[in-house]
């Protein structure tokens, strides 16, 4: 199809703005991601939201597709999207706790980076009820005191969400009394 139509490597469909690269990275089909690739696909392209190929397959929590953009395809590990979301805080979201730990342990400068809320992975984590994914990254060394932009730390935002394992790991953590104590940008504590 691609040798009679090549237009379609660039595509995008209309509700996505996906490419085919960006729904082969998604469904984690390698070898069609090698493929693409190879026939000059961009890497880069942004869908909706910003999100770039390599986003799509955190959120599946495709290793190998990501392994194999970032390391041989050349994918940063730290792009952000339109909010400023890393591939580590989508794994982080999804609970792709695989993805965390490789991603956490090869590129530990994405650790510490926050979207355009100062949420890190962790505050992610916490949100989504994402357990593995948390623990890995209080092991990385992120703290689950610090707070966003809205004063939140880990603890008010797991409590937003009724996040109840979460929460309750988060109380037995050496730092529950500070995050018990902490006040948000509207003066309340968790």
């Amino acid at each position: 199809l691609l040798d009679r139509t090549p237009a379609l490597l660039e595509a995008i469909d209309g509700n996505s703005c996906g490419t085919a690269m960006h729904w082969a990275a998604l469904v984690g089909d390698l070898g069609l991601v090698r493929m693409l690739r190879e026939r000059g696909a961009r890497m880069d392209r942004c869908a909706t939201a910003g999100m770039q190929p390599l986003h799509w397959a955190c959120t599946r929590g495709h290793l190998p597709v990501v392994e194999y953009l970032v390391v041989e395809a050349g994918c940063a590990a730290d792009a952000t999207d339109a909010r400023g979301t890393t591939p580590l805080m989508v794994a982080a979201q999804y609970n792709q706790s695989r993805l965390v730990y490789w991603l956490g342990k090869h590129w530990p400068q994405a650790l510490p980076m926050t979207d355009g809320d100062a949420d890190s992975a962790l505050h992610w984590a916490a949100y989504k009820n994402s357990l593995a994914s948390l623990t890995l990254l209080c092991g990385f060394g992120l703290s689950p005191t610090v707070a966003d932009h809205h004063g939140s730390t880990a603890l008010h935002l797991a409590i937003s969400r009724s996040s109840g394992a979460v929460v309750r790991w988060l109380l037995e953590h050496e730092e529950a009394a500070a995050m018990l104590a902490a006040t948000d940008a509207k003066g309340r504590t968790p």
